[in-house]
């Protein structure tokens, strides 16, 4: 990297020097310790009442909702006699409260039309949601808060598996429904059990890395019980220059600090900030592309991600604006930029991710790794931070000699251990 400009990310806050793994993985590990023990901890470390065991689900059927950060998907799903899962219906929509904001009364009105066509297959409904929530032992869900943009207004502290009861009746669609209530990371971690029989693992970790991020892992000292970690709003972290301008930017300044550096929804914006950051010194920067920086009114983490695989191409905003009005040395700082802020990323991941192996004690050799089972867009649509994510992990791995692990994209991981929760209660 360009040595001026490592140094000048580096005073920032904004370097991937900026993360001292073993200081910051001792950090978060003690933070997952006070959060199980219901001490002061940002991460919330949310039980979930579901064990991991070996169930046979021959022949029933699950009605799953997977409410996530940007789509809201309704499916059936069918297991056979081998205990192989089938979806056999799917629809998809926007989320309810993305687009516009919505009442409590309104989302829940809105989730039951959408469930009427297949409401009479089963009783059986899991309700994977993808926010906050506290899980009770009857595995209903009461809202803590919402985040990833999206605006329910009233529904904090609203049970989901009471109120989309009541909504049913209110519909007159049924009331003799069971319903588990389930976070999505901990969907993603069930549905990772079932992707491969024949491959053994020491334990499994639910990973997203999409909209937004969570992880969830399996507690031994909790009976085996899954532990939603809420690692999105892990907040003991030290953010830089531009971490914090983006912040002052969002709906939720303050809160969802981790994600907000890390996930999908932010890291294009929180790019935008540190080139506009950088172009403010003219030092790295040509007079003519730096003038012409205001042209830009946003960046999304797509538009990052299309720059580092086509750099040359004007089909993304910041190649068409290297074309017109930079050069070759502006476009070697800009990509230097995002590269810089992946490898930061990928380290701050390593960190959520060797926080949870360290605590769990498992990984321990290379023949029996841990499963990370794995959602999100963000994760495997981005190449350039995908590669550096297990560039860090094997790194670390290597240079500690424990957390062997491996990511593994669980397709419909989400709907399919949602099913599995709610067959399971």
């Amino acid at each position: 990297m360009h040595s001026e400009l490592n140094k000048y990310l580096y005073e920032l806050g904004m370097s991937d020097e900026n993360v001292m793994l073993s200081e910051e993985i001792r950090a978060f590990n003690l933070e997952m310790r006070q959060g199980l023990l219901n001490e002061e901890s940002s991460l919330k470390m949310i039980p979930t009442y579901i064990s991991v065991d070996d169930k046979q689900f021959d022949g029933k059927k699950a009605i799953v909702i997977d409410a996530g950060g940007t789509n809201l998907r309704i499916a059936l799903v069918e297991f056979d006699a081998q205990n192989n899962a089938t979806i056999v219906y799917l629809k998809k929509y926007p989320m309810i409260g993305l687009e516009e904001k919505v009442t409590a009364e309104e989302f829940f009105q809105i989730l039951v039309t959408y469930l009427e066509p297949i409401i009479y297959e089963t009783n059986k409904i899991g309700f994977c949601f993808s926010f906050p929530t506290k899980i009770t032992e009857e595995r209903d869900g009461i809202v803590l808060g919402l985040n990833k943009g999206i605006q329910i207004s009233g529904i904090e502290g609203r049970s989901l598996g009471e109120e989309l009861t009541s909504e049913l009746i209110r519909q007159g669609l049924g009331k003799h429904f069971d319903i588990t209530i389930i976070n999505d990371t901990v969907a993603c971690l069930l549905g990772g059990t079932t992707i491969d029989p024949l491959r053994q693992y020491d334990s499994f970790v639910g990973f997203i890395l999409g909209t937004g991020t969570n992880t969830a892992y399996i507690e031994a000292d909790k009976n085996n019980m899954i532990i939603n970690v809420e690692s999105g709003g892990y907040g003991n972290i030290k953010q830089g220059i531009c971490d914090e301008q983006l912040d002052q930017l969002t709906v939720n300044p303050g809160e969802q600090k981790f994600e907000k550096m890390i996930s999908g929804a932010y890291l294009g914006p929180l790019c935008f900030e540190i080139i506009k950051k950088v172009a403010s010194d003219q030092q790295f920067i040509s007079e003519k592309f730096r003038s012409n920086i205001h042209s830009l009114t946003a960046l999304t983490t797509e538009d990052i991600s299309h720059f580092t695989e086509y750099p040359y191409s004007t089909y993304n905003k910041i190649g068409k604006l290297l074309i017109t009005f930079g050069n070759e040395a502006d476009r070697e700082i800009v990509y230097e930029i995002i590269d810089c802020l992946l490898k930061r990323c990928a380290k701050l991941i390593a960190v959520n991710i060797f926080g949870i192996l360290n605590r769990i004690e498992k990984g321990n050799t290379k023949h029996l790794p841990v499963c990370i089972s794995t959602e999100g867009s963000t994760f495997f649509k981005f190449e350039l931070l995908n590669k550096r994510i297990n560039q860090q992990i094997q790194q670390l791995t290597e240079a500690l000699g424990y957390g062997f692990c491996r990511f593994v994209e669980a397709k419909d991981s989400t709907i399919f251990g949602t099913a599995v929760a709610v067959l399971s209660n």
